[in-house]
């Protein structure tokens, strides 16, 4: 079985899928201007609702959708074939690749095929002792345990200590539950009872699912540092050829207006699932010229990430940065800040005996310290000198 990072790994690379007319949990793409908002997505999903979080985060993804009168019914029945839909795509498996199953009741032809043989082939789901799947029977709580725990590379827990009544120590799905227990992520439906037989509802699996990515190591599963961006479109960026949905704390960044100098940038990321959650460091590679300098413009938005410019003639404008800005070793003649409040360095990393000037312009910005280790660098600023720390290496610096 493929488990913790190499299960990880595999990312979305699939097309949305066309829904069936009979298929209420159909995937399409979400309304954007909505699910980033913290309004009501779903009529019958308020933002003081305990799934509220859960069912929004799928519907974000672009995982999960209503139905035509704007619910969502999150008290209805999930089948085990939307299960597997919706467990597949929040792991990020190939689902494209023409996977050989041999369940007497799922075919290629249809349309949740891909879903269940991705996770068949990662070892995540079995059948039936018939041969079967059931894929329109709906999915019960100790069958959702069980997937869950080998979806999210988890271990079953060997010694048992429940306090439902109704699951003995020695039921096949014991381990799974008492895995998931133990990290909070299902409770029983009583104290005293867990009701493991009972259909899991649309509200739940959006739980389950959640809270489970969140006890896994997927916030420590960060991709090599070159992972290269080349498109970004409203909520959804492409890095290395797959797609990922961006968290909304991070979109004033990974925005469509700022493609221009991120294309072709490097991204060190954290993930979840199919989710950009986290920027350790953006490297900037573009270069724009004196006359048309390329710009990162925030809009006043605020950012936790670091940013290492190795490009020339790069604005950073409207900005409220959590970390350290880099200029990369090079020869950079002008880099300006526009309006940027840095909670952090300005690092100007170089070498000695530099012929060429390297100028750091700063218009109404403001910065905890700046670090020059390159000769010949001139800080232009409109505000009050700021802390400068200059490198033994340097001979020649100029602040204006």
């Amino acid at each position: 079985m493929k488990k913790d990072t190499e299960l990880y790994d595999k990312i979305f690379k699939t097309a949305m899928a066309t829904a069936m007319a009979t298929s209420a949990l159909a995937v399409t793409a979400p309304d954007v201007s909505k699910a980033n908002t913290d309004e009501d997505v779903f009529k019958d999903v308020k933002t003081t609702s305990d799934y509220y979080e859960y069912v929004n985060e799928l519907f974000e993804r672009g995982f999960v959708s209503g139905y035509p009168d704007g619910s969502y019914k999150p008290n209805g029945l999930l089948t085990r074939a939307h299960a597997a839909k919706i467990l597949a795509l929040n792991l990020g498996l190939d689902v494209t690749t023409d996977y050989q199953i041999s369940f007497s009741d799922v075919s290629k032809d249809d349309w949740y095929y891909p879903y269940i043989a991705a996770l068949r082939e990662n070892g995540i789901i079995d059948g039936f002792e018939d041969g079967t799947f059931r894929p329109n029977t709906p999915i019960t709580r100790n069958q959702m345990a069980k997937i869950l725990v080998n979806g999210y590379g988890l271990q079953p827990t060997s010694t048992i200590t429940l306090p439902f009544e109704d699951i003995s120590s020695s039921h096949w799905a014991a381990p799974y539950i008492q895995t998931l227990f133990d990290l909070g992520v299902t409770i029983g439906q009583t104290d005293t009872s867990y009701g493991g037989g009972d259909t899991v509802t649309r509200a739940n699996m959006a739980a389950f699912t959640i809270r489970a990515e969140k006890t896994t190591n997927y916030r420590d599963n960060r991709k090599p540092d070159a992972n290269v961006i080349s498109s970004i479109e409203d909520n959804k960026i492409t890095i290395d050829g797959q797609v990922y949905y961006i968290a909304k704390e991070l979109q004033p960044l990974l925005h469509e207006r700022n493609l221009a100098v991120l294309n072709e940038a490097n991204l060190d990321f954290v993930k979840i699932g199919t989710k950009v959650v986290g920027i350790n460091n953006v490297e900037l590679l573009n270069s724009g010229t004196a006359e048309n300098p390329l710009t990162l413009d925030l809009d006043g938005g605020t950012v936790e990430a670091n940013i290492t410019i190795a490009g020339d003639y790069i604005n950073l404008a409207n900005s409220n940065i959590t970390g350290d800005i880099t200029v990369k070793t090079g020869d950079q003649k002008q880099i300006e800040f526009n309006s940027l409040n840095l909670n952090g360095r300005l690092i100007v990393e170089g070498e000695e005996n530099r012929e060429q000037d390297s100028v750091i312009k700063l218009t109404n910005t403001t910065t905890g310290e700046i670090v020059v280790n390159r000769d010949k660098t001139k800080i232009i600023t409109d505000n009050s000198t700021p802390s400068i720390n200059v490198g033994g290496n340097v001979s020649e610096i100029e602040v204006a």
